[in-house]
C-alpha cells in the first residue's frame, strides 16, 4: 500500500510539473514570435522611411528609433513602439529586455536580430532571433 501511494505521489508530482512547464514553453514561443514580428516591423519601417525620404537611416540605433517613431522632417510615424518596449536610454527592447541589434543604413541589406532567451549576442546564431533566419 505504501509503495502504491509513493507511485501515485510521484505521478501526481510529474503531472503537476509538466502542466507547469507547458505554459513556460508556450510563453517562450510567444516571446520568440514577438521578436520576429518586431524585427519584421523594424525592417519594413526602415524601407518605408527610405521610400519616403529617398535616403537610408544613418544614425545610431537610439536615433533611428526616434526617427521611425516620428521625429523626422515630416513627423511621419513609420513604427509604433509601446513605451514599455523602449529602455530608459532609448533602445528598442526585445521581449527578454535586451536591445535589438540592427543596421538599417544599407537599403539593399537591412538586418536586425535579438539576443534571444539567453541574452547573449551570438551574432544572429544560436537562440538569437534574426531577420535572415
Amino acid at each position: 500500500m505504501h509503495r502504491a501511494k509513493t507511485i501515485i505521489s510521484v505521478l501526481v508530482i510529474a503531472l503537476a510539473f509538466s502542466v507547469f512547464l507547458k505554459p513556460l514553453s508556450d510563453w517562450e514561443h510567444i516571446k520568440k514570435s514577438k521578436a520576429q514580428t518586431d524585427i519584421s516591423m523594424l525592417i519594413a519601417a526602415a524601407k518605408a522611411y527610405t521610400t519616403e525620404y529617398g535616403a537610408p537611416l544613418q544614425e545610431d540605433s537610439r536615433a533611428v528609433i526616434r526617427t521611425l517613431e516620428g521625429d523626422n522632417k515630416r513627423n511621419v510615424v513609420f513604427l509604433e513602439i509601446k513605451p514599455q518596449n523602449i529602455s530608459k536610454d532609448g533602445y528598442f527592447l526585445d521581449p527578454w529586455g535586451t536591445p535589438y541589434v540592427f543596421n538599417l543604413a544599407n537599403p539593399s541589406n537591412l538586418w536586425a536580430y535579438s539576443f534571444g532567451k539567453n541574452k547573449i549576442d551570438e551574432g544572429g546564431n544560436g537562440d538569437d532571433v534574426a531577420s535572415w533566419k
